[in-house]
């Protein structure tokens, strides 16, 4: 799916925080949080 190819790209040009929700995708690689982790959520 198209979201595999995105979260996938992301992973690959470095980003460790990858949050899919139903509306969008949140990422990010904020230095003092958990690295390595991808969540699934609700968008409010």
């Amino acid at each position: 799916t198209q979201r595999w190819y995105m979260v996938r790209a992301l992973l690959d040009a470095g980003f460790s925080r990858v949050g899919l929700y139903d509306k969008h995708v949140h990422i990010d690689d904020h230095p003092e949080l958990p690295k390595n982790v991808i969540w699934i959520g609700r968008s409010k």
